[in-house]
């Protein structure tokens, strides 16, 4: 399922497209997070911490060479 998430961009919602994010705003990640806890309550929790927790960190507090390293893939 997390692979599936990630080729529809639910893993990168809100990172910038230079990082292979889709550059969404807040309401439309809310959005997604509710649609899919609807279906599958475990699979939002995946999605919600690779967008909350791991991308908005790297992308706030790493150095350009550590968000093309590990930003990049994560968000895709």
């Amino acid at each position: 399922a997390v692979k599936k998430m990630g080729e529809m961009g639910f893993l990168g919602m809100m990172v910038d497209p230079k990082y292979g994010g889709a550059g969404l705003d807040s309401i439309s990640y809310v959005l997604a997070i509710e649609e899919i806890a609807k279906v599958d309550a475990s699979a939002a929790v995946v999605m919600s911490v690779n967008n909350s927790l791991v991308c908005a960190g790297l992308e706030k507090f790493c150095n350009e060479e550590q968000k093309m390293k590990y930003l990049k893939p994560l968000a895709a």
